[in-house]
């Protein structure tokens, strides 16, 4: 189930899906967020986070935020290592 869920939060950051086929729980975020970490896919799910919050879902405030920095610290991260082929 979350596997499927997993996979629909990824469409929604792709623009292929608008919600989630069901409502997470708090704990069922924090199970999608650990699956972005395994899955180096942070980032990418964060758009779908995102998205889905503007749109009116309860994400965990202190989950969202969590999620917010690490994809705040990975796009610091690409932005140094593209300055560095530049050089």
């Amino acid at each position: 189930m979350q596997e499927q869920r997993f996979l629909e939060l990824i469409q929604i950051a792709l623009g292929r899906r608008q919600q989630l086929s069901s409502v997470p729980s708090a704990d069922e975020w924090e199970t999608l967020f650990l699956m972005a970490q395994k899955q180096t896919l942070v980032g990418i799910c964060f758009i779908g986070v995102k998205k889905m919050r503007d749109c009116g879902a309860e994400v965990p405030g202190q989950l969202y935020y969590q999620w917010l920095a690490m994809t705040a610290q990975i796009q610091d991260r690409n932005s140094k290592q593209s300055f560095r082929f530049c050089l």
